[in-house]
């Protein structure tokens, strides 16, 4: 098996990871490639597995923390050249659909569709990161959810075998946690422009009203728990707006965000969070599950048996 210096693709080493995320926090990535073509992902899944190398997949960096000792992993990036970069309109089984590249910036997808008369994406608007991220996180919210309009998307088996050599054909948003998404399909409808416009301005003045901005975060830290009150309202009530914790912050504007209040560190927004989920089950026994993704054995072991994943 050849060692990193003798793939295709360049792996750099040691590369920091905390300027490619919305939260700005994070240690180095042992290994960092950035890659143009499927094949270039066979040969570094393979070359991951047979060197027992975890492989995580950084597309915008909206929906993750990072360890502040960094990653022990392979960590891909997809350019968004033309494999992981088209966005195609068609026709299939009588319906509209759109044909993304994982790479794809969420905001460029719903511009494009706006442009072209197309409906049905403006959800995304406001959410940082690519489509490929958008499918593996479920992206959305009370306007939408990715799970809504997924057709399907092709993706290659983080745990690739020997045998496999080309794309799988998957179609339920849970398949990406096993998957590394390479392109995905989407229903659309066609609709007027200026209608759309007006759909994302709503959307655009509600975020924008409800949801900071100008700080650095991950979005929303938590996962809404069955029930009427979601995990931000929860929040609010125990009294918790504005609760830090080292660089840490819950927002004042919105109780589900925490915040890198300039020097945060991985360790100081995980031990708040825990913080403020202990809190919650105390007052209102519910309990509250993470909706970032952590990366790293640190972050992962301090919290290990808490059930907050």
């Amino acid at each position: 098996m050849p060692s990193p210096e003798d793939l295709k693709t360049q792996v750099r080493t040691d590369v920091p990871l905390a300027e490619m995320t919305t939260f700005g926090i994070g240690g180095p990535a042992r290994y960092y490639a950035e890659v143009t073509a499927v094949e270039e992902l066979v040969e570094l899944l393979r070359w991951a597995r047979k060197e027992d190398v975890p492989v995580f997949v950084i597309g915008g960096g909206s929906n993750i923390l990072v360890s502040d000792d960094g990653m022990d992993a392979l960590v891909i990036r997809l350019k968004d050249t033309a494999e992981f970069g088209r966005i195609e309109f068609g026709e299939e089984d009588g319906q509209q659909i759109v044909t993304v590249g994982a790479a794809v910036k969420s905001a460029v997808l719903v511009r494009t569709a706006t442009e072209r008369g197309f409906s049905g994406v403006e959800f995304l608007t406001g959410i940082p990161g690519t489509v490929g991220g958008a499918v593996a996180c479920d992206a959305g919210g009370r306007f939408g959810r990715m799970h809504d309009v997924l057709v399907g998307f092709s993706g290659l088996p983080f745990a690739i075998e020997k045998r496999d050599k080309g794309l799988f054909w998957l179609d339920r948003v849970r398949d990406a946690e096993s998957f590394l998404v390479c392109s995905v399909i989407l229903r659309v409808s066609p609709s007027d422009p200026d209608v759309i416009t007006k759909r994302i301005q709503e959307i655009t003045d509600h975020r924008r009203n409800t949801q900071p901005e100008g700080v650095r975060s991950a979005g929303c830290f938590f996962r809404n728990p069955p029930g009427e009150l979601s995990a931000g309202k929860l929040i609010d009530m125990a009294g918790l707006k504005g609760k830090k914790r080292g660089g840490a912050e819950v927002s004042k504007v919105h109780a589900n965000y925490i915040v890198n209040t300039g020097n945060a560190t991985a360790y100081d927004v995980v031990g708040l969070a825990v913080e403020v989920a202990e809190i919650v089950r105390e007052q209102f026994k519910v309990k509250l599950a993470f909706e970032v993704d952590l990366w790293g054995e640190s972050l992962e072991e301090l919290i290990a048996g808490k059930g907050y994943f």
